[in-house]
């Protein structure tokens, strides 16, 4: 059994998509994300041997934040998960530290949701979001939001509808909908979507297409697929 996975890939796409250069000279330098994020947190030098509190943080706002998560849920993700005992004043200072860093990811949430409820309110037009490499129209039916991705496939949203509803801070609002079946009741619904859930769908799949296309390759180069695990491929050759 042979696996290769793409490192990193979901937090590389999103970088790419909001056309944050710093985050992605991070990668390109070779140097560790999870590190810089860590040291610009606590203000001072962090290795992942000798500080792993503070690397464990800094790894899970870079790996969990990217989609707009909150503070409250990131505290209760990397305690159970790390095993960790964050304070929620710590952790909205790491989710804080995160949307300063990279504003250009936390400008895409707004920008793409803008986008998205664009196209719903006006049928027939095409609105371009993460700075062209996406956009949203209304099929011809009227009855999908679609989203074209940088390959050219789409993501389609049945039956979507805008409503006012109010947010966690207290403020009434546009919201997108559509329907889908909630994933608790198993029941088709009117489902709420946002900016985060929106470039999280965008994300991964054009992550999924940056796959496909190494699975095409590794087809070809004599390493048959038998299975794939998220990021992960595993291929099964008789040496």
């Amino acid at each position: 059994l042979v696996c290769a996975d793409y490192n990193a890939i979901e937090a590389r796409v999103l970088f790419w998509l909001a056309g944050d250069e710093s985050g992605l000279a991070t990668y390109r330098r070779g140097e560790s994300p999870y590190i810089e994020m860590a040291q610009y947190i606590f203000g001072k030098p962090v290795s992942k041997t000798g500080n792993p509190r503070e690397y464990s943080i800094g790894k899970g706002v870079v790996l969990g934040c990217g989609y707009g998560l909150g503070a409250a849920k990131f505290q209760a993700t990397i305690n159970a998960q790390a095993g960790m005992d964050v304070s929620l004043e710590l952790a909205e200072k790491a989710v804080q530290s995160y949307r300063q860093k990279y504003s250009s990811v936390k400008n895409l949430w707004y920008s793409v949701e803008a986008a998205a409820l664009n196209a719903v309110k006006t049928p027939g037009s095409v609105q371009a979001c993460c700075g062209g490499k996406a956009a949203w129209a209304m099929s011809r039916d009227r009855r999908f939001l679609v989203c074209q991705l940088p390959s050219g496939r789409f993501l389609w949203y049945w039956k979507p509808s805008i409503k006012m509803g109010p947010t966690p801070w207290g403020e009434k609002r546009e919201q997108l909908h559509y329907a889908g079946e909630n994933p608790k009741t198993h029941q088709w619904e009117a489902l709420k979507t946002y900016g985060g859930a929106l470039v999280e769908n965008i994300t991964q799949a054009v992550a999924r297409d940056f796959m496909v296309n190494g699975m095409q390759k590794c087809e070809a180069g004599g390493f048959p697929i038998i299975a794939s695990i998220h990021d992960e491929l595993l291929a099964e050759i008789p040496e």
